[in-house]
């Protein structure tokens, strides 16, 4: 193929790679750099395709492409996957997370968030468990990455005052739909 029929072929079909693009929206890339990165998986598949061996060239191109924005997605959150068999048995932060807008208990109506924010906070009976629970905050927190560990704080306003997650993205650089998988 010639260079000129690649770029025709690839042109034709960009509606496709909006379509597979509309599909992976909200994961923490914008459109236009799926899109993007679409559109040259497309451009690398048309260079390999062999139209004389009777395949269609989107369902040739089709896995390029998913691939070029699945890849673009796990590279822009920075996060390493385990494998499948491994998930089901590794921790999630959820799962070890203590809610600090909840209450402590059910006949007190303050919250870790409040504790956290008052040093000055004594509570006879609940002392020895809220300096646990601290402890155990400081914990999970120190198991996240520098990254999380910022969001995290600066959200719950846990030692910093407390910001919007819109604030936090503007002042890391991002948008706050990145950060929605932050809030508990």
């Amino acid at each position: 193929m010639t260079e000129k029929e690649i770029n025709k072929i690839v042109s034709e079909n960009l509606n496709y790679v909006k379509s597979v693009a509309n599909q992976y929206k909200g994961k923490g890339v914008e459109f236009d750099d799926l899109v993007s990165e679409g559109t040259l998986a497309m451009l690398m598949a048309a260079r390999k395709f062999q139209a004389d061996r009777g395949t269609d060239f989107v369902a040739y191109a089709g896995p390029f492409v998913h691939k070029a924005m699945s890849q673009a997605i796990d590279k822009q959150s920075g996060l390493y996957r385990l494998p499948k068999d491994q998930k089901k048995f590794a921790p999630r932060n959820a799962d070890k997370a203590v809610s600090v807008d909840a209450p402590l208990s059910a006949n007190k109506p303050y919250t870790l968030l409040d504790i956290l924010n008052d040093p000055d906070v004594k509570i006879a009976d609940d002392t020895l468990n809220i300096e646990m629970m601290k402890k155990k905050m400081a914990e999970s927190i120190a198991d996240l990455l520098p990254r999380e560990k910022e969001i995290i704080t600066k959200f719950y306003g846990i030692g910093v005052p407390k910001e919007t997650m819109a604030e936090i993205a503007e002042d890391m650089g991002s948008n706050a739909s990145e950060f929605a998988r932050y809030e508990i």
